[in-house]
C-alpha cells in the first residue's frame, strides 16, 4: 500500500438499511487504524436520503443512481467497502466502472449462479423476514432485524434505540423493500472484477450462509477471510468492528495500491 496517497473509503450498507445504519464503533475503528482522507457514506436509492425515490428492480440500475451522487478525486486512492447486498452492488460498480475504485472489501455477501438460493437465504432466516415483514416500523421491528443479523447481544441492546430512532424517521418504505429483494435474488455477475479484492464473512452467520463469500473469493481470487468468533454474525460491522478494520488494515498492507 502506498501510504503517502491519500485514501478514501466508500461504505456501502446492505438490504433496507441507510447509511446511519454504520456502527459508530466501525467508523471511529477506520479512523483510527486507516486515518483516511475521507470516508463516503453510500445511500442507495429508496434509503436514507434518498428515501424517497423509487428503488430499482436491478443492481445495474441500483449502481448507476447510486454513483451519479458520489464524488472522486483521481489524486487519493479509492476503497469500495460493502456488506450483503452492498457487496452486490459493489460487484456490479467495480465491474462496470473499474476506475472508479482500486481496492474492494466484500463482507457476508452472496451471487446467484455461485450459491444456492438456501445458502444465500438460510432456511430458518425466511421464516425470520417474514416475521419482520409482517411487523410495523419500531421498536418491535428493528429487535427481530437484530436478532436475525446480530450475534453480540451487549452491541446489539446499544444500536438498537438508534435503529428504532432511524426506522421512525425514514423507515424504507415496502416496495421498495421488495425492489431491493428482487434486485439482489436475481443478480447474477456477468464478469470478474479485475481490481484487488478481499472477502470477509463469519461463519456464525445465520441470514447468508459463510460458504457464499468463500465462493466468491474462489471466483474471483480474492484473499478470504473467515472470522470463527460466536458473536460475530450478519452485521459484522456491529459485531465485529475491530476484526474487521484489523484485517482490512492488514490486506492494504499488502495490496499494491
Amino acid at each position: 500500500m502506498n501510504q503517502n496517497v491519500p485514501l478514501d473509503i466508500y461504505l456501502v450498507i446492505g438490504l433496507t438499511k441507510e447509511s446511519r445504519h454504520w456502527s459508530a464503533d466501525f467508523l471511529d475503528q477506520l479512523k483510527k487504524e486507516l486515518n483516511p482522507a475521507a470516508i463516503h457514506l453510500v445511500d442507495l436509492p429508496g434509503a436514507g436520503k434518498f428515501h424517497s425515490h423509487k428503488s430499482p428492480r436491478t443492481v445495474a440500475e441500483i449502481v448507476d443512481e447510486a454513483r451519479s451522487h458520489q464524488a472522486f478525486h483521481p489524486e487519493r486512492r479509492r476503497l469500495i467497502v460493502a456488506i450483503s447486498l452492498g457487496g452486490m452492488v459493489a460487484w456490479e460498480w467495480v465491474s462496470r466502472y473499474p476506475k472508479d475504485f482500486d481496492g474492494m472489501v466484500m463482507i457476508n455477501s452472496s451471487l446467484a449462479g455461485v450459491s444456492s438460493t438456501f445458502k444465500r437465504v438460510q432456511p430458518k432466516a425466511i421464516l425470520d423476514f417474514f416475521c419482520i415483514a409482517a411487523t410495523p416500523k419500531g421498536g418491535r421491528k428493528e429487535k427481530l432485524i437484530l436478532d436475525l443479523c446480530s450475534n453480540h447481544q451487549e452491541n446489539a441492546q446499544k444500536i438498537h434505540p438508534v435503529w428504532t430512532k432511524l426506522s421512525l424517521e425514514a423507515n424504507m418504505r415496502f416496495p421498495n423493500v421488495l425492489s431491493q429483494l428482487i434486485a439482489g435474488m436475481r443478480f447474477r455477475p456477468k464478469q470478474v472484477p479485475s481490481i484487488p479484492m478481499l472477502v470477509v464473512a463469519a461463519r456464525h452467520d445465520r441470514l447468508a450462509h459463510y460458504s457464499c463469500s468463500e465462493k466468491i473469493a474462489q471466483i474471483s481470487k480474492a484473499r478470504f477471510v473467515l472470522c470463527e468468533d460466536k458473536n460475530v454474525g450478519h452485521a459484522f460491522h456491529l459485531d465485529g468492528p475491530e476484526f474487521l478494520v484489523r484485517e482490512i488494515k492488514e490486506w492494504l498492507k499488502s495490496t499494491s495500491f
